[in-house]
């Protein structure tokens, strides 16, 4: 697999209604994934030798106030040896609740990106933000 685009067609092709919708721009590709399957497609991301994203390079969240649900959760996924980047996306309620990656990515890139996303937490908060 060469590319991003590829990726998102293999994302479709194994876990079809979970992936909710795709794009890219300017040949950056995105996935917006149910919440519910957010940990399972992003590990599915890391382990199949397809895809090999091994590299969460950060989290963050975007705020649509006039769209439901309003947060969009995005996790910049890398594949070293293919020289690609995905956006994985979610989209929930104000408080979450998503699942962490940090179990997938647990290096001080992933975890100290991951909390930096949970409002009011301190940065040697290990909770889940959302309550999850």
């Amino acid at each position: 697999m060469a590319e991003g685009a590829q990726a998102v067609q293999a994302l479709q092709s194994r876990f079809g209604g979970a992936v909710q919708e795709t794009g890219s721009f300017r040949d950056q590709h995105w996935a917006v994934i149910e919440a519910s399957r957010w940990l399972e497609v992003a590990r599915w991301l890391r382990d199949d030798p397809a895809t090999d994203y091994n590299v969460l390079i950060d989290v963050t969240a975007v705020h649509w106030p006039h769209r439901e649900p309003p947060m969009e959760i995005v996790a910049h996924l890398y594949s070293v040896a293919r020289n690609d980047g995905l956006r994985l996306k979610t989209r929930v309620g104000d408080r979450g609740p998503v699942a962490s990656l940090t179990s997938l990515w647990n290096s001080p890139t992933g975890t100290s990106a991951r909390r930096s996303t949970c409002s009011g937490s301190s940065s040697r908060d290990t909770r889940t933000c959302g309550g999850s």
